[in-house]
């Protein structure tokens, strides 16, 4: 199997739930930026997002890639792979080993209904 599959789900929940908040914020964003993606995150808060999104993995902010359009974690094995399209994660996993290791929310799709809250700490190893 790979790393606690358990807690990486559990995990995988959290940096979801905060990437489909910081998706609606950038679309907000573009609204009014004509259309364009902002450079950084930081320029959401505080007016779109009142926190920069966390990536539970490693407690660091979600990274974002301005020019693949998309949120990343760096996911159960702890690396920085900088996003993948066989990562991208919505609400399930299309391939479980990358979407694990490299969990990828494209801000290009509508976000799919993140499930209701569990507890943060069940994300901890």
């Amino acid at each position: 199997g790979h790393y606690g599959g358990y807690f990486a789900s559990r995990c995988l929940s959290h940096v979801y739930r905060d990437a489909v908040k910081t998706a609606v914020a950038v679309k907000d964003y573009q609204i009014q930026h004509e259309g364009r993606f902002p450079e950084k995150l930081e320029e959401l808060v505080p007016h779109y997002l009142d926190r920069l999104p966390i990536d539970y993995f490693d407690g660091q902010p979600l990274r974002y890639s301005r020019e693949q359009q998309w949120l990343y974690s760096v996911g159960a094995d702890g690396k920085d792979d900088g996003g993948s399209v066989e990562g991208f994660y919505q609400g399930r996993c299309m391939k479980e080993d990358s979407c694990y290791n490299n969990p990828t929310v494209p801000l290009f799709l509508e976000p799919r209904e993140p499930k209701p809250a569990e507890k943060k700490e069940a994300c901890e190893q």
